[in-house]
Protein backbone atom coordinates (compact mmCIF):
# COMPACT_ATOMS: atom_id res chain seq x y z
CA UNK A 1 0.00 0.00 0.00
CA UNK A 2 1.54 3.14 -1.06
CA UNK A 3 0.29 6.46 0.87
CA UNK A 4 1.39 9.94 0.02
CA UNK A 5 2.36 11.88 3.25
CA UNK A 6 1.40 15.56 2.89
CA UNK A 7 1.49 18.23 5.50
CA UNK A 8 -1.29 16.46 7.38
CA UNK A 9 -1.93 13.38 6.01
CA UNK A 10 0.67 11.42 8.05
CA UNK A 11 -1.68 11.94 11.35
CA UNK A 12 -4.95 10.78 9.48
CA UNK A 13 -2.84 7.81 8.52
CA UNK A 14 -1.81 7.07 11.74
CA UNK A 15 -5.20 7.10 13.04
CA UNK A 16 -6.33 4.56 10.17
CA UNK A 17 -3.55 2.45 10.91
CA UNK A 18 -3.95 2.13 14.79
CA UNK A 19 -7.60 1.34 13.69
CA UNK A 20 -6.64 -1.77 11.46
CA UNK A 21 -4.58 -2.48 14.59
CA UNK A 22 -7.00 -2.68 16.82
CA UNK A 23 -9.59 -5.09 14.42
CA UNK A 24 -6.27 -7.26 14.01
CA UNK A 25 -5.61 -8.10 17.40
CA UNK A 26 -8.63 -8.97 18.51
CA UNK A 27 -8.90 -11.46 15.34
CA UNK A 28 -12.49 -11.25 14.75
CA UNK A 29 -15.09 -9.72 16.28
CA UNK A 30 -15.93 -7.24 19.16
CA UNK A 31 -18.57 -9.90 19.97
CA UNK A 32 -15.96 -12.42 19.42
CA UNK A 33 -13.54 -11.44 21.39
CA UNK A 34 -13.20 -11.28 25.45
CA UNK A 35 -12.37 -8.75 27.35
CA UNK A 36 -9.81 -6.07 26.93
CA UNK A 37 -7.28 -5.41 29.55
CA UNK A 38 -4.18 -2.62 30.04
CA UNK A 39 -1.11 -1.52 31.17
CA UNK A 40 -0.33 1.92 30.90
CA UNK A 41 2.90 3.75 31.11
CA UNK A 42 4.02 7.23 30.72
CA UNK A 43 7.26 8.59 32.44
CA UNK A 44 8.47 11.85 32.35
CA UNK A 45 10.15 13.24 35.70
CA UNK A 46 13.32 11.42 35.23
CA UNK A 47 15.69 11.48 38.21
CA UNK A 48 19.11 11.35 36.77
CA UNK A 49 18.70 11.94 32.67
CA UNK A 50 16.86 14.60 30.92
CA UNK A 51 12.98 14.68 31.65
CA UNK A 52 10.38 14.79 29.17
CA UNK A 53 7.08 16.69 28.83
CA UNK A 54 4.38 14.98 26.88
CA UNK A 55 5.20 11.04 27.88
CA UNK A 56 2.03 11.33 30.68
CA UNK A 57 0.00 13.08 28.44
CA UNK A 58 0.17 10.37 25.92
CA UNK A 59 -0.53 7.75 28.64
CA UNK A 60 -3.48 9.56 30.35
CA UNK A 61 -4.90 10.09 27.18
CA UNK A 62 -4.49 6.36 25.99
CA UNK A 63 -6.18 5.15 29.39
CA UNK A 64 -9.06 7.47 29.44
CA UNK A 65 -9.44 6.72 25.49
CA UNK A 66 -9.49 2.43 26.60
CA UNK A 67 -12.05 3.73 29.68
CA UNK A 68 -14.07 5.81 27.12
CA UNK A 69 -14.49 2.46 24.83
CA UNK A 70 -15.42 0.13 27.98
CA UNK A 71 -12.32 -0.85 29.11
CA UNK A 72 -12.87 -1.46 32.92
CA UNK A 73 -9.42 -3.83 33.81
CA UNK A 74 -7.18 -0.67 33.74
CA UNK A 75 -3.73 -0.50 35.10
CA UNK A 76 -1.96 2.79 35.23
CA UNK A 77 1.49 3.52 36.32
CA UNK A 78 3.19 7.39 35.66
CA UNK A 79 6.76 8.85 36.44
CA UNK A 80 7.95 6.86 39.91
CA UNK A 81 5.02 4.68 39.95
CA UNK A 82 6.19 3.23 36.62
CA UNK A 83 9.48 1.44 38.49
CA UNK A 84 10.72 -1.91 36.87
CA UNK A 85 9.02 -4.36 39.33
CA UNK A 86 6.01 -2.34 39.50
CA UNK A 87 5.41 -2.62 35.61
CA UNK A 88 6.33 -6.54 35.70
CA UNK A 89 4.27 -7.02 38.75
CA UNK A 90 0.97 -5.46 37.28
CA UNK A 91 1.64 -7.64 33.85
CA UNK A 92 1.90 -10.34 35.74
CA UNK A 93 -0.89 -9.59 37.72
CA UNK A 94 -3.17 -8.56 34.42
CA UNK A 95 -2.30 -11.99 33.07
CA UNK A 96 -3.42 -13.57 35.98
CA UNK A 97 -6.59 -12.27 35.63
CA UNK A 98 -7.23 -12.51 32.35
CA UNK A 99 -9.18 -15.34 30.12
CA UNK A 100 -8.05 -17.07 26.82
CA UNK A 101 -10.41 -14.80 24.94
CA UNK A 102 -9.46 -12.03 26.20
CA UNK A 103 -7.14 -9.07 24.70
CA UNK A 104 -3.65 -7.30 26.07
CA UNK A 105 -2.92 -4.34 25.71
CA UNK A 106 0.62 -2.81 26.89
CA UNK A 107 1.49 0.57 26.27
CA UNK A 108 5.10 2.69 27.23
CA UNK A 109 5.71 6.44 26.08
CA UNK A 110 9.03 7.66 27.46
CA UNK A 111 12.77 7.72 26.79
CA UNK A 112 14.11 4.51 25.23
CA UNK A 113 17.27 3.63 24.27
CA UNK A 114 20.09 0.83 23.14
CA UNK A 115 22.91 -0.92 24.76
CA UNK A 116 25.24 -3.90 23.64
CA UNK A 117 23.94 -7.08 22.81
CA UNK A 118 24.03 -9.07 26.35
CA UNK A 119 24.13 -12.66 23.83
CA UNK A 120 26.56 -12.27 21.05
CA UNK A 121 25.35 -12.32 17.43
CA UNK A 122 21.59 -12.49 19.02
CA UNK A 123 20.68 -9.05 17.36
CA UNK A 124 21.00 -7.73 13.71
CA UNK A 125 22.99 -4.84 14.95
CA UNK A 126 24.56 -5.77 17.78
CA UNK A 127 22.53 -3.74 19.99
CA UNK A 128 19.59 -4.36 22.68
CA UNK A 129 16.76 -2.15 22.67
CA UNK A 130 15.82 -0.22 26.21
CA UNK A 131 12.58 1.25 27.63
CA UNK A 132 14.08 3.93 30.54
CA UNK A 133 12.26 3.65 33.76
CA UNK A 134 12.22 7.06 36.27
CA UNK A 135 14.45 5.95 38.50
CA UNK A 136 17.05 5.02 35.88
CA UNK A 137 20.44 6.26 36.36
CA UNK A 138 24.03 4.78 34.39
CA UNK A 139 25.13 3.68 38.01
CA UNK A 140 23.85 0.61 40.10
CA UNK A 141 21.61 0.58 41.56
CA UNK A 142 19.61 2.89 39.57
CA UNK A 143 20.70 1.28 36.05
CA UNK A 144 18.33 -1.87 37.12
CA UNK A 145 14.88 0.70 36.28
CA UNK A 146 14.73 -0.19 32.90
CA UNK A 147 13.29 -2.80 30.45
CA UNK A 148 15.07 -4.51 28.18
CA UNK A 149 13.89 -6.13 24.84
CA UNK A 150 14.62 -9.32 26.16
CA UNK A 151 12.30 -8.49 29.40
CA UNK A 152 9.44 -7.03 26.69
CA UNK A 153 9.77 -10.24 24.71
CA UNK A 154 9.71 -12.28 28.05
CA UNK A 155 6.16 -10.55 29.27
CA UNK A 156 4.61 -11.01 25.59
CA UNK A 157 6.14 -14.75 26.00
CA UNK A 158 4.02 -15.25 29.29
CA UNK A 159 0.51 -14.04 27.63
CA UNK A 160 0.19 -17.68 26.22
CA UNK A 161 -2.14 -17.32 23.00
CA UNK A 162 -3.86 -14.38 23.90
CA UNK A 163 -3.84 -11.49 21.73
CA UNK A 164 -1.85 -8.30 22.80
CA UNK A 165 -1.22 -5.08 20.94
CA UNK A 166 1.63 -3.27 22.27
CA UNK A 167 2.29 0.31 21.50
CA UNK A 168 5.79 1.99 22.05
CA UNK A 169 6.01 6.13 21.71
CA UNK A 170 9.72 5.86 21.86
CA UNK A 171 13.30 6.01 20.35
CA UNK A 172 14.62 3.11 19.13
CA UNK A 173 10.88 1.63 19.35
CA UNK A 174 10.23 -0.66 16.62
CA UNK A 175 9.86 -1.57 12.68
CA UNK A 176 7.27 1.33 12.12
CA UNK A 177 7.75 4.44 10.65
CA UNK A 178 5.80 7.46 10.93
CA UNK A 179 5.10 10.96 9.33
CA UNK A 180 4.92 14.04 11.48
CA UNK A 181 3.42 17.47 10.44
CA UNK A 182 6.09 19.89 10.07
CA UNK A 183 3.43 22.33 11.16
CA UNK A 184 3.64 20.99 14.38
CA UNK A 185 6.17 22.86 17.09
CA UNK A 186 8.85 19.89 18.15
CA UNK A 187 10.04 19.91 21.30
CA UNK A 188 13.04 17.62 22.77
CA UNK A 189 13.72 14.02 21.70
CA UNK A 190 12.54 10.59 23.47
CA UNK A 191 16.53 9.38 23.25
CA UNK A 192 19.13 8.90 25.84
CA UNK A 193 22.53 7.56 24.57
CA UNK A 194 24.18 5.16 26.99
CA UNK A 195 27.61 4.78 27.99
CA UNK A 196 28.36 1.29 29.06
CA UNK A 197 27.82 -0.14 32.72
CA UNK A 198 30.48 -0.87 34.88
CA UNK A 199 28.26 -2.94 37.45
CA UNK A 200 24.83 -3.53 35.91
CA UNK A 201 22.23 -4.23 38.42
CA UNK A 202 20.33 -6.60 35.76
CA UNK A 203 22.69 -8.80 35.47
CA UNK A 204 22.03 -10.75 38.55
CA UNK A 205 17.96 -9.16 38.81
CA UNK A 206 16.14 -12.16 38.84
CA UNK A 207 12.51 -11.89 36.40
CA UNK A 208 9.01 -12.74 38.66
CA UNK A 209 8.13 -16.41 38.63
CA UNK A 210 5.89 -16.25 35.79
CA UNK A 211 7.86 -14.35 33.64
CA UNK A 212 11.24 -16.35 34.44
CA UNK A 213 9.56 -19.13 32.91
CA UNK A 214 9.23 -17.58 29.57
CA UNK A 215 12.85 -15.55 29.36
CA UNK A 216 15.34 -16.07 26.25
CA UNK A 217 18.34 -15.20 25.55
CA UNK A 218 16.93 -13.16 22.65
CA UNK A 219 14.56 -9.85 22.06
CA UNK A 220 12.97 -11.36 18.87
CA UNK A 221 9.16 -11.58 19.14
CA UNK A 222 8.81 -13.03 15.52
CA UNK A 223 7.70 -16.58 17.11
CA UNK A 224 4.61 -14.86 18.54
CA UNK A 225 1.94 -14.73 16.00
CA UNK A 226 -0.79 -13.50 18.90
CA UNK A 227 0.99 -9.86 19.45
CA UNK A 228 0.98 -7.14 17.27
CA UNK A 229 3.51 -4.49 18.18
CA UNK A 230 3.70 -0.78 16.88
CA UNK A 231 6.90 1.17 17.26
CA UNK A 232 6.82 5.05 17.10
CA UNK A 233 9.75 5.10 14.95
CA UNK A 234 12.40 1.89 13.13
CA UNK A 235 15.51 1.33 15.15
CA UNK A 236 18.31 3.84 15.41
CA UNK A 237 15.89 6.91 14.58
CA UNK A 238 14.73 9.45 16.95
CA UNK A 239 11.34 10.67 17.50
CA UNK A 240 10.81 14.46 18.66
CA UNK A 241 8.05 15.37 20.95
CA UNK A 242 5.74 17.74 19.19
CA UNK A 243 3.15 20.42 20.74
CA UNK A 244 -0.24 19.16 19.48
CA UNK A 245 -3.42 20.99 20.19
CA UNK A 246 -1.35 22.84 23.09
CA UNK A 247 0.17 20.23 24.41
CA UNK A 248 3.49 18.18 24.41
CA UNK A 249 2.33 15.07 23.05
CA UNK A 250 4.00 11.81 20.77
CA UNK A 251 2.75 11.44 17.68
CA UNK A 252 1.75 7.94 17.75
CA UNK A 253 0.19 7.67 21.16
CA UNK A 254 -2.21 11.07 19.69
CA UNK A 255 -3.04 9.04 16.93
CA UNK A 256 -3.94 5.46 18.41
CA UNK A 257 -6.27 7.57 21.11
CA UNK A 258 -7.82 9.54 18.28
CA UNK A 259 -8.45 6.24 16.39
CA UNK A 260 -9.99 4.55 19.38
CA UNK A 261 -12.49 7.55 20.35
CA UNK A 262 -13.48 6.95 15.97
CA UNK A 263 -11.57 8.63 13.37
CA UNK A 264 -10.13 5.22 12.07
CA UNK A 265 -13.42 4.16 11.59
CA UNK A 266 -13.96 5.93 8.76
CA UNK A 267 -16.85 4.12 7.00
CA UNK A 268 -18.85 4.50 10.42
CA UNK A 269 -19.62 0.63 10.89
Amino acid sequence: MNVPFGLASGRYFWARMCGLFLIAVSFGSTAEAGQWRALVVGVDAYQHVSPLKGAVNDARDIAETLTAAGVTDLTTLYDADASRQAILSSWQDLISRADADDVLVLSYAGHGAQEPEWVKGSEEDGMDEVFLLAGFDIAAPGNGERLRDDDIAAMLRAAGGRSVLVLADSCHSGTMTRSVDPRITRLGTRLVGLPPFENDALRSQPLPPMLAGNAQQSGDVQDLPNVIYVGATVDGQVIPELLIAGEPRGALSWAFARGVEGRADLDRD
